[in-house]
């Protein structure tokens, strides 16, 4: 729906063969259609694989949501 209320953060491989990486653009269009845009935070790994991160993109991205949701 993109109705988020709270701080998203979205971490994605440019090369997943399973969840394809224009689906992280939908989201985004559909979260800013909802007028929470301001909530979401997306990056992207150039990388192939389903959730291939490295330790520290993991760190940096969980980072950002607690920035994000820290007042």
């Amino acid at each position: 729906s993109g109705q988020i209320t709270r701080p998203v953060v979205t971490l994605h491989t440019t090369g997943d063969p399973i969840v394809p990486v224009v689906h992280q653009g939908l989201y985004a269009a559909k979260v800013a259609a909802a007028g929470a845009g301001a909530l979401l935070d997306q990056d992207a790994v150039g990388r192939y694989g389903h959730c291939s991160f490295e330790q520290g993109e993991l760190v940096s991205a969980f980072g950002t949501l607690v920035d994000r949701a820290t007042p």
